[in-house]
């Protein structure tokens, strides 16, 4: 109980001292952008073969259709369909983040390796435009498998920088939780 009444006292503090609330602001930008870098990382390295967007649509459907039908008196129509939409496309984030992170936190301890070639590198400029626009800049490597007709895009700096087109590289793989395999490591044959 002592905790709470002073974590109340600390926040009125935060909101009335410049000095704290500039704090507060600039380790909840820290705290975003390395958690938007480690699941980057994460997604970067699954090899998936269908467009992940696609699972917002069943959300945002849905939360549209449970607004109209529960209609409040205040809400219009487009205002429930705006409102669904921002929820819908939260709850897909949500879910997509967990559904990456679940599948690399638990994967199998079984490792597998894969012969590749790398058949292309393209670099893509990050931090374009504007004050608020941010991007991180994307180091593009296309790997084709040798037993198999597959193609895959990673975005990272390191096999970047380590490998030249034609190469031919040794992919260590293992599975998900999921089934769905990850990249854990690549070496030169």
């Amino acid at each position: 109980m002592v905790f709470l009444v002073e974590l109340s006292m600390f926040m009125k503090r935060i909101r009335k001292n410049k000095i704290y609330r500039w704090l507060s602001y600039i380790i909840c930008a820290v705290a975003f952008f390395t958690t938007y870098c480690y699941i980057h990382s994460i997604i970067a390295h699954t090899i998936i073969h269908f467009p992940v967007w696609m699972w917002g649509v069943i959300p945002v459907i849905t939360i549209i259709v449970l607004l109209l039908n529960n209609r409040i008196k205040r809400i219009t129509v487009f205002l429930s369909i705006i409102l669904g939409g921002c929820l819908g496309i939260l709850i897909t984030g949500i879910i997509i983040v967990l559904f990456y992170t679940t599948n690399y936190w638990f994967a199998s301890s079984q490792e597998y390796r894969l012969d590749a070639y790398v058949i292309g590198k393209k670099y893509h400029k990050g931090a374009t435009g504007g004050r608020r626009h941010f991007n991180l800049p994307e180091y593009n490597v296309y790997l084709k498998f040798s037993n198999s007709k597959e193609l895959f895009d990673l975005d990272d700096p390191k096999a970047y920088k380590k490998f030249n087109q034609g190469d031919m590289v040794r992919v260590s793989i293992v599975n998900g939780l999921y089934g769905i395999p990850i990249i854990k490591n690549l070496s030169s044959k």
